[in-house]
């Protein structure tokens, strides 16, 4: 197993219970962007993005010498300390790498929030505003239609305030809806894709 990050995981060491530390540590972690990485001799069978995507291409990593907090973000909601928008090739570069990776056959565990297919603005646990990309049927299309990977597997799922997490069958009723601001994302896409 071997992680890529951004962010050297011994700067959040925190955010672990401490039962968990020496397992979370004892994981090789390459400190990069995952967008500028080169897969070269690297053969994977498989490589999971778990709620990571959408925040590639905003989220800068910040100075190791800065304690407060592991990434740029603004203090407000007006701040200019994250962007508010990425590249329209993040989603490409990233499966580019990605096909890099994985030996043929290999497969990605990809999640994606789904909502408003934009940019939009979340406060995080610091009290900081950043950005991310919140899927939507135009834009969750990139992953179905690259022809060097099959959609094997596909799930999902809406936040109930009731019930929790419910499993819906297609993403029909989460156009134009958007999870500015709220503490969690209005649905979530799984998605396990075949390298062929």
């Amino acid at each position: 197993m071997t992680g890529i990050d951004i962010v050297d995981p011994t700067r959040v060491t925190s955010r672990y219970p401490q039962e968990w530390l020496d397992d979370v540590l004892s994981v090789p972690v390459i400190v990069e962007d995952v967008l500028s990485f080169s897969a070269q001799d690297r053969s994977f069978d498989l490589v999971t993005c778990v709620s990571t995507l959408e925040h590639i291409g905003f989220d800068q990593a910040t100075a190791r010498e800065v304690t407060e907090t592991v990434f740029e973000r603004a203090p407000t909601i007006d701040g200019q300390a994250s962007r508010s928008s990425r590249s329209a090739s993040t989603d490409q570069i990233f499966l580019d790498v990605i096909f890099q990776l994985l030996e043929p056959g290999g497969r990605l565990l990809l999640t994606v929030p789904v909502g408003a297919d934009r940019p939009v603005i979340k406060q995080d646990s610091l009290g900081l505003f950043t950005y991310f990309y919140e899927y939507g049927p135009r834009s969750l299309q990139r992953f179905f239609q690259d022809s060097r990977f099959t959609v094997s597997k596909s799930s999902y799922f809406e936040m109930s305030s009731d019930e929790g997490w419910l499993d819906i069958p297609d993403m029909a009723g989460f156009r134009e809806r958007s999870s500015d601001l709220q503490p969690y994302a209005n649905g979530c896409a799984c998605l396990e894709l075949t390298r062929v």
